[in-house]
């Protein structure tokens, strides 16, 4: 089965940071992600984001757009509430979503990870 010209994919997880601050938690789920990704050598990566919300006006915007800009972070964080919810969109040609979703799945059951995230809403676009 060929990939559509491009696939979308959006999912939705909380974060429950065990041992480590939000930044660096988001920062290490989401090099895994790309990491992941990159793996599969898609033919063209149109970008991978992230965004986070946390309380007041905290929050992180995180991406991906190309191996030369590497994973940028922005945002800042100046509460520690106990979750958040991380929204990740990911636009990629060459990787089917059944497989993007694979790849999360995966990421999210690895020893670092299983404690830390959980999904809470998954949409192919």
């Amino acid at each position: 089965m060929k990939a559509n010209p491009f696939e979308t994919f959006a999912a939705e997880f909380e974060i429950r940071p065990f041992n480590q601050d939000f930044k660096t938690t988001i920062t290490d789920f989401f090099n895994a992600v790309v990491k992941s990704i990159l793996s599969y050598q898609p033919e063209f990566v149109g970008h991978l984001k992230g965004f986070c919300k946390g309380q007041g006006s905290d929050y992180f915007q995180i991406s991906f757009v190309s191996i030369q800009t590497g994973v940028q972070v922005n945002g800042h964080w100046n509460h520690n509430p106990d979750s958040a919810r991380l929204t990740l969109n990911l636009i990629v040609l060459g990787i089917e979503q059944s497989r993007i979703q694979e790849i999360l799945n995966e990421i999210v059951l690895r020893d670092n990870f299983k404690r830390t995230f959980s999904y809470s809403k998954l949409v192919m676009l």
